[in-house]
């Protein structure tokens, strides 16, 4: 998966909320299904989007402690048959939006 992310940070404080939005493009992959399938491997890719909120704090001139909640907007399916006993069956295969808490410690250059 590659990432952009950009925050607004508001204040002049040591201790600064913030918001922002971050785009995600994911690939996921699956193989080995067999002659049995309708296919030998399912792939789910998608440009996701996000929105995230959370606070950073300044620990030093390099070192920040930052918490958030970040939420991604998916869209990535695919569908497979299963062919031995009814081919008309299809499986459907998605992916779900993600959201989570996060927490990180940030080394500024």
């Amino acid at each position: 998966a590659t990432s952009l992310s950009v925050d607004y940070l508001f204040g002049h404080e040591s201790l600064k909320p913030f918001v922002g939005m971050s785009m995600t493009n994911f690939k996921y992959t699956e193989t080995g299904f067999g002659s049995s399938y309708s296919k030998d491997s399912i792939d789910l890719s998608d440009t996701a989007l996000g929105f995230q909120f959370g606070a950073i704090s300044k620990i030093d001139k390099n070192w920040d402690f930052e918490a958030g909640y970040r939420i991604i907007k998916t869209n990535g399916s695919d569908d497979i048959r299963y062919l031995p006993t009814n081919p008309d069956i299809t499986v459907h295969v998605e992916t779900h939006d993600v959201k989570a808490w996060y927490v990180g410690l940030n080394y500024n250059f």
